[in-house]
């Protein structure tokens, strides 16, 4: 079992795939040159090399988005880039929401 979390998170199409951790995802969305990547219940652990990979990649980038809910109540991580387009309309409403 493990601690489990729902993440969202939208690259533009040139990034990085990710192809490590792609079967993990429930959808893989493509949308006007940005990747959006949906996973409603994974273990997304800091310990993990390919999840550490993808969040520095994630903070370095002025273009993606990037949302986490946890299992506690108290455990939500949001990175949105300076110059991020949001062709998804991914929120926050205590549960992630997108449009595909």
């Amino acid at each position: 079992m493990g601690y489990r979390s729902k993440v969202v998170f939208s690259v533009p199409e040139d990034a990085p795939r990710f192809e490590e951790i792609e079967d993990c995802f429930d959808q893989i969305i493509e949308k006007k040159n940005h990747r959006l990547y949906v996973a409603d219940d994974i273990k997304w652990y800091d310990e993990f090399p390919v999840v550490t990979a993808v969040q520095e990649y994630l903070k370095q980038s002025t273009k993606s988005r990037f949302f986490e809910i946890g299992e506690s109540n108290d455990h939500i991580e949001i990175i949105i880039g300076s110059e991020s387009e949001n062709p998804f309309d991914i929120c926050l409403v205590r549960d992630i929401a997108y449009a595909s």
